[in-house]
């Protein structure tokens, strides 16, 4: 079985006098640092190199809730852009990878909008998700009604 081939990382062990250098992927090194009980090296973690840590579910829901508010039927990608979560220069992994969190985050508020932080914010969430619902409840109607104006079209024609 091949393994993927993974950056190397030069890690310099101190023991007893001499310096050591060793090659360790990330993962053998985060393995080998838990298992000493070293402190992780800093932005490695089990995202890779470079990446900082995950932005916390509330924050992203704060961020939501803002624009929410004056874009109660936008999609999840454009609510993400309205909140200025997704980086210009963020490829498409992780252009989704905001999406989802986003989408996280709009359950999170439809079921807690106190979340939104303040009161007036969290009723004003309240609306816009009442206005979300209405919405798709419009949309799938005509849905219905686009599917009966199909049926009759095809028995009479």
């Amino acid at each position: 079985m091949h393994m993927p081939e993974q950056p190397y990382i030069a890690v310099v062990c101190p023991s007893e006098a001499k310096i050591q250098r060793k090659n360790r992927t990330p993962d053998a090194e985060r393995k080998w640092r838990k298992r000493h009980g070293l402190p992780p090296l800093r932005e490695q973690g089990k995202r890779g190199p470079g990446k900082a840590s995950r932005v916390d579910r509330q924050e992203v829901a704060r961020a939501v809730a803002r624009v929410i508010v004056d874009n109660p039927i936008a999609t999840t990608k454009v609510l993400a852009e309205l909140a200025g979560l997704i980086r210009e220069d963020a490829d498409k992994k992780e252009r989704e990878a905001v999406v989802a969190r986003v989408r996280r985050a709009l359950k999170d508020l439809q079921q807690m909008p106190g979340l939104a932080g303040d009161e007036a914010l969290a009723e004003a969430v309240r609306q816009a998700f009442a206005k979300r619902e209405e919405e798709k409840e419009r949309r799938r109607q005509k849905r219905e009604r686009l599917k009966r104006v199909n049926i009759f079209l095809k028995q009479n024609l």
